[in-house]
């Protein structure tokens, strides 16, 4: 039996039918289950204070390789503890010093689809 994991829509649109809530399925449910836990901060989720990487918080932070190392290995445990239905094939995070950006690029598979997903994000330092 296949695994399937579903979250609601984001969009929060109805189902014209039943009136119930849109869900979504597989790769873009573990998608936008990814992109929460990174986006979250810590202590925003009242039901886990340890959810969430908080890396809008970092923006303000000087980006050196450690702290491009201490990003790598937040995202890595996070991964682990909240979003099971994937696995991390590779995990990329390079700082780019002379303008503080940092790159964030995460190969993965969604367990149940053989099909490597691709989730890039830049963490642009606010002037």
């Amino acid at each position: 039996m296949a695994t399937t994991f579903q979250d609601l829509d984001i969009s929060f649109t109805s189902n014209p039918s039943t009136g119930d809530f849109l869900k979504t399925f597989d790769v873009k449910s573990a998608t936008f289950a990814l992109k929460n836990v990174l986006l979250t901060r810590p202590g925003q989720n009242f039901g886990d204070f340890l959810y969430g990487c908080g890396l809008n918080d970092l923006q303000f932070e000087l980006m050196t390789p450690a702290l491009g190392a201490f990003i790598k290995r937040k995202i890595q445990e996070q991964i682990l503890l909240y979003v099971p239905e994937i696995q991390v094939q590779n995990l990329t995070v390079a700082t780019n010093l002379d303008t503080g950006d940092t790159y964030i690029v995460i190969m993965y598979y969604v367990i149940g689809n053989p099909a490597v997903q691709t989730f890039n994000m830049t963490l642009t330092k606010s002037r």
